[in-house]
């Protein structure tokens, strides 16, 4: 790791991770099919009948609410993938002094969770961490895909539009309402808004409309927009493809209320970690049934973006002003706890 990270929070930059990468690696098996790499959030193994798909994540930037938002964080990132989530293990990293009560109340969190996605906890880890000043919540969660199921990120093609399926910003807002509620109302954001921001948390999985599109062929490659939020869910799928994309920031969904809570921040709703906002490239003969798909599931589709050809990178179009993005920005979630 570069010694000059300084106070850098989130994810290493770029060349730092990738030179980390090759230098853990280990042994190459003829039956990885999807390694590390830039923008693959998940492992894939050939089994056989089927592939394998797995992905951790931890959650360090919530203070509240952390067991299901980690249960549901890797679960999407599993079920974008094409594979259903299975089973999982636990790793609950403690304060000194945590009381057992709230490890009890964690871990019932986490077991509902886990229960409402169809997945079974088959194993963990639970210790009082040195140097903690809340707890980290990491899931290591697990599935299977069909051989023709699996939709990697870096497969995304040129001439491919680019979808956005449900808006963006959701688990970043509803995390600063529960936890800055109270700054919030001095900022004058009304309660009532605060609470429904709060309760946007509750709509995080998208594991229902990822696996149907995949199951269906429609879509060639699909990312869960979470830490960077939509603009780093895209930098990410860019790299991945070694394509560039371009977007129309005026496409992008966010919701009124999402606003109210980034406006009173100051803070850009794109670069906000965005659990539960699926980014999707297809082609254009199965463009209207992507949508259609996913106003079947209840969910706002937006047609933001086209793949091209040139260098991996996001290319913004905004009015008169086009910028380009080439590494996921840092989560603006993140200045909260630095």
């Amino acid at each position: 790791m570069p010694e000059e990270s300084g106070n850098q929070v989130g994810k290493l930059p770029y060349p730092a991770l990738a030179k980390l990468v090759a230098s853990i690696r280990g042994v190459r098996w003829p039956s990885t099919v999807i390694g590390p790499g830039p923008g693959e959030d998940a492992g894939v193994v050939d089994l056989g009948n089927c592939f394998l798909v797995s992905h951790v994540d931890p959650i360090t930037e919530a203070g509240s609410g952390i067991g299901k938002l980690a249960v549901v964080v890797s679960s999407n990132d599993v079920a974008v993938t094409g594979a259903r989530p299975r089973w999982a293990q636990v790793l609950l990293l403690l304060p000194k002094g945590y009381p057992l009560r709230q490890v009890e109340n964690l871990a019932e969190e986490i077991g509902r969770a886990a229960e409402e996605l169809g997945i079974e906890v088959i194993g963990g880890h639970t210790e009082y961490t040195p140097g903690l000043v809340k707890p980290i919540v990491a899931v290591y969660v697990m599935g299977c895909a069909c051989k023709r199921c699996l939709v990697p990120t870096g497969n995304a093609r040129e001439g491919d539009y680019v979808v956005q399926i449900g808006s963006a910003a959701r688990e970043g807002a509803s995390i600063l309402a529960r936890d800055f509620k109270d700054l919030l109302l001095q900022r004058g954001v009304s309660e009532e808004t605060i609470e429904r921001v709060v309760s946007l948390g509750e709509m995080l999985s998208i594991i229902d409309i990822a696996l149907s599109l995949a199951e269906k062929g429609l879509v060639n490659s699909m990312h869960d927009a979470t830490e960077g939020g939509i603009l780093g869910s895209l930098v990410e799928l860019a790299l991945a493809s070694g394509k560039l994309v371009e977007v129309w920031r005026d496409r992008i969904i966010v919701e009124d209320v999402v606003r109210s809570v980034t406006s009173a921040f100051s803070i850009d709703p794109l670069r906000l970690i965005s659990s539960g906002t699926l980014i999707a490239t297809t082609s254009e003969d199965n463009l209207d049934e992507v949508i259609g798909e996913a106003r079947v599931h209840g969910l706002e589709a937006s047609v933001i973006g086209r793949v091209k050809g040139g260098p991996p990178l996001v290319r913004i179009m905004e009015d008169d002003r086009v910028v380009e993005i080439k590494e996921p920005p840092i989560d603006e979630i993140s200045r909260f706890w630095v």
